[in-house]
């Protein structure tokens, strides 16, 4: 198992910022060595004060969940460049080509255009770098913005596409595709965060067997979007609506008492005879105190059925 201190995903990718800062660091001595460069004996003071840097700032930032929190490591990559340039020109142009790699991390871990703010540095620092003609570098440098800017926004994007498809999913597979209502492959989780604060409603159109048969399986359709309709614009913003199955939804009302959920079902129940003259609901109220609520409310849903429909029966 790992450490605890690499556990949270977010210390993982601050970990891999670290590493890669430490790598640099090793790379750049090893690069100034293999230069047989006069400026080498500066090395292991600056590879010792980069690693301190590197792991000084994972620990100050292991814990945080801000993308922006990320945003610093292609910072230090790139002054680390030029650091090191700084003290030993001969490294700075060996390892230029790794500034790449901090517009891809950027692009990996900020949303989209947020990278580019690393431009300016990462610019200015490969002018100072590169050792030719200011012509040649402008050149240069016009290149280099182009294709940072498309390693750090390429993947932002992408990241960003496929998240939104993930969500898109997400939605699909979690809501009734007739009615919008949310399906029940929730419904264990919306009750287990509830238990204790909420009430449950469970209601059912009244004689709705005889509606699809008289009026045929579209208008039956119609007549339950509808319903639905009602329920989520008769709702606050924190109530939960589950098509339970058929003509069946349960409604969790968090936060919600006795006194306060029956006041909401009767008002729903005026709202929905005003809509539809002639028809009616019957629901069953129950408080969610543990794994039997949802059965307590079907139960009450059923006497309110036994005792002539359209009407709400509580079961304490």
């Amino acid at each position: 198992m790992p450490h605890r201190m690499f556990q949270s995903a977010y210390a993982r990718y601050h970990l891999i910022g670290a590493v890669g800062v430490t790598s640099l660091a090793v790379i750049m001595a090893a690069a100034s060595l293999a230069a047989g460069s006069e400026h080498v004996n500066r090395m292991p003071p600056l590879l010792l004060v980069w690693c301190g840097i590197g792991w000084g700032y994972f620990a100050l930032a292991r814990r945080h969940r801000s993308p922006a929190w990320w945003l610093v490591w292609p910072v230090l990559y790139i002054l680390q460049v030029a650091t090191f340039d700084w003290f030993d020109p001969y490294t700075g142009p060996l390892v230029i080509g790794l500034f790449y790699i901090a517009f891809v991390y950027a692009g990996l871990t900020q949303p989209p255009g947020r990278s580019l703010w690393l431009l300016p540095a990462a610019l200015g620092s490969l002018w100072l770098i590169i050792d030719i003609s200011w012509e040649r570098a402008a050149v240069r440098v016009a290149i280099a913005a182009v294709t940072y800017s498309v390693a750090a926004e390429l993947p932002a994007r992408l990241l960003r596409s496929l998240k939104g498809a993930q969500d898109r999913l997400a939605a699909a597979v979690a809501t009734d595709p007739l009615t919008g209502a949310q399906n029940r492959r929730l419904l264990t989780n919306h009750l287990g965060t509830h238990e204790g604060s909420a009430y449950l409603v469970m209601v059912d159109l009244d004689h709705f067997k005889g509606y699809n048969d008289t009026r045929g399986h579209v208008a039956g359709d119609e007549l339950l979007v509808d319903f639905a309709q009602m329920l989520r614009d008769n709702s606050r913003a924190d109530d939960i609506i589950v098509r339970f199955g058929g003509e069946e939804f349960l409604v969790i009302l968090p936060a919600m008492d006795r006194q306060g959920t029956e006041a909401t079902v009767r008002r729903w129940q005026t709202i929905w005879s005003g809509h539809h003259s002639g028809l009616t609901f019957s629901a069953g109220i129950a408080r969610h105190d543990g794994i039997e609520a949802v059965a307590n409310a079907d139960r009450g849903l059923y006497a309110a059925k036994a005792a002539g429909r359209d009407r709400a029966v509580t079961v304490d």
